[in-house]
């Protein structure tokens, strides 16, 4: 049986992102699982918490429950301080993905690709994080990025791999379970708004773009597995 894991840096991207994907292939019974580098504590923060402590065991709470609904096997949450993944030692954040890899035995890694979407330096780490520990694997992996469509990217501003799809998901059956899994990170008024914007755009599919090995596909795939 393939297995999938998700390199994270923040809890709820695993929401924003893949999560119809996820969702798909964990109903189909593909291991699916997820690790995440921050515990978000520097995200908005409501009352009546008063320390980036406090909201990141929220955060974690919140980041558990959207797993249980999308069906992901095991969370492992590492110590590194929201917005500062960037500080950490390269060599060391992806020593944490290959042995994730192992750990998960891994066939597939989904994470951000060179811009992290956003342009945000923890995502830009993780990116970097997941890459280099994919390759530093003994294992035969695929490694996909995140993918959007023209207008995402012309509103983010990147090019690249990340606006360059391999594999285009149908998540149609599984667009209520992702709307779920947002809405389990209440805390934070991002995905509050994706939530009602994603509700009202009704996507059914997501994008993704192979970086290993090199996609040699004639067009959009449509299973990340092959």
């Amino acid at each position: 049986m393939p297995a999938i894991l998700c390199v994270m840096p923040h809890p709820d991207d695993e929401s924003f992102g893949p999560a119809g994907t996820i969702a798909r292939y964990a109903a189909q019974g593909v291991p699916v699982d997820l690790l995440v580098f921050t515990r978000g504590q520097i995200g908005a923060r409501p009352e009546p918490l008063d320390s980036p402590e406090q909201l990141g065991l929220l955060r974690e709470y919140e980041t558990r429950a959207a797993a249980r609904v999308l069906g992901i096997r095991a969370v492992t949450f590492l110590d590194y301080m929201d917005g500062q993944l960037d500080q950490a030692a390269p060599g060391e954040l992806a020593a944490h993905v290959a042995q994730a890899i192992e750990r998960s035995a891994a066939d597939v890694v989904i994470t951000f690709g060179p811009y992290g979407i956003t342009r945000h330096a923890d995502h830009i780490a993780c990116h970097k994080a997941a890459l280099a520990g994919a390759q530093r694997s003994s294992r035969p992996l695929r490694l996909y990025y995140v993918a959007l469509e023209d207008e995402w990217a012309k509103r983010f501003e990147i090019d690249g791999p990340e606006t360059q799809p391999t594999h285009r998901i149908d998540t149609s059956d599984f667009f209520e379970t992702k709307l779920t899994a947002l809405a389990c990170h209440f805390s934070q008024q991002d995905a509050r708004e994706f939530f009602l914007m994603l509700s009202q755009r009704r996507q059914t599919e997501e994008l993704f773009h192979q970086a290993l090995p090199p996609y040699k596909g004639g067009g959009l795939s449509d299973d990340l597995l092959v």
